[in-house]
């Protein structure tokens, strides 16, 4: 009898195990018809006021490497964290994201968050870069994403 329950876990074990990858829709993967939501947010190391102390923008470049070129979706904002909506309606192609340091006063991490537009799945890369305050007008590519018609594939840097 043990011998039987034994061959039957491995037989389960040996099914799962060969399941094509296409079966199991990864944590990074996203199909959703109104886009992608991307979210940047950081904390500075002393624990004060984040965006008083450090105000990063966010930025979403065709291609990547050397040779990135810009698209119009960025978020600029002073006063919040930053946010931009990718439509399913862009070119498909590869895109990068990338974090630009505008203006540093203290150090910090940075975390950038992926989120279906109209879907609840969620995709976090928690602590994606620290900074310090010579980072002061450097960008850093956090993520390349490619888009497909309205699947996006999240690649973290």
């Amino acid at each position: 009898m043990k011998s039987k329950i034994l061959i039957f876990g491995l037989l389960c074990t040996l099914i799962i195990s060969c399941q094509k990858n296409s079966d199991l829709e990864a944590a990074n993967v996203f199909e959703d018809s109104a886009g992608l939501d991307v979210t940047l947010t950081w904390t500075v190391t002393d624990g004060s006021n984040s965006i008083a102390n450090a105000d990063l923008d966010l930025i979403l470049y065709q291609g990547s490497g050397a040779n990135k070129l810009p698209t119009n979706i960025t978020s600029m904002d002073s006063v919040n964290f930053e946010h931009f909506r990718i439509p399913s309606t862009l070119l498909d192609g590869e895109y990068t994201v990338t974090a630009d340091f505008f203006d540093i006063d203290k150090n910090g991490n940075l975390s950038v968050l992926f989120e279906g537009s109209s879907t609840p799945k969620r995709y976090e890369i928690p602590n994606a870069a620290a900074f310090t305050t010579g980072y002061q007008g450097q960008e850093r590519d956090l993520a390349r994403i490619q888009k497909t018609g309205n699947s996006f594939v999240v690649i973290r840097l």
